[in-house]
């Protein structure tokens, strides 16, 4: 990802980046990432109130050692997305960001529905984001889909206010349930019907232009 030089970079994973022979590391060699980055021209950050501060071109934030755990030094994905959009929209130049609500197949693993709720209201909040920015630049397309649907999750009871909703699981497993995808945005209306997931980088090539993907 530095070698590409991917303009920001936000999330959990900081074990990936330090070397072997530091705590925590999952690295096979003595590499310190990090140390590289910052030579590199990224500015980095382990806190949101660092995120914040960075105003250049190049970013890599790496709040905790492992996964994300939601404490309060972390930004949310809302916040993740907002800080993305901030650092890529100063060039003038047409930006690709991915923001993905990984912990919601978690908790579907887990058949844990109070988890998964919250992560799908987080993930939701980060959309919101994006389409904010969307409205505000009318030059940007937003699509949210996923890659596979996991736990077979369905409502079996309640009423439609969801006092007393119960919901049942299928499996701990990937499914194969289809998934929804949802478009806004200029060229929005090429994003209709069933579409095999490989289709989605090749319509994306086609509106910005890469004629040889």
């Amino acid at each position: 990802m530095l070698g590409n030089r991917v303009n920001v970079l936000l999330g959990g994973g900081r074990e990936f980046f330090i070397p072997k022979s530091a705590a925590g590391s999952k690295r096979t060699d003595n590499r310190d990432l990090i140390k590289e980055a910052g030579k590199a021209g990224y500015a980095i950050a382990r806190t949101e109130a660092e995120m914040d501060k960075s105003t250049g071109e190049y970013l890599l934030g790496l709040f905790q050692t492992g996964s994300m755990a939601g404490d309060s030094t972390e930004p949310n994905l809302a916040e993740m997305a907002r800080k993305a959009i901030e650092s890529l929209s100063r060039n003038e130049k047409h930006f690709f960001l991915m923001v993905e609500g990984s912990q919601i197949d978690w908790a579907c693993h887990g058949n844990d529905l109070d988890a998964m709720i919250g992560q799908v209201v987080e993930f939701d909040e980060a959309v919101k984001t994006a389409l904010d920015f969307a409205i505000r630049d009318s030059h940007t397309i937003v699509i949210v889909t996923a890659d596979h649907e996991t736990g077979g999750l369905g409502i079996v009871e309640g009423s439609l206010d969801g006092s007393d909703l119960k919901a049942g699981w299928l499996s701990k497993d990937h499914t194969p349930v289809m998934t929804p995808l949802f478009a806004f945005g200029p060229g929005s209306e090429v994003f209709t019907g069933v579409l095999e997931n490989t289709e989605i980088p090749k319509i994306l090539a086609g509106l910005i232009g890469i004629d040889s993907f």
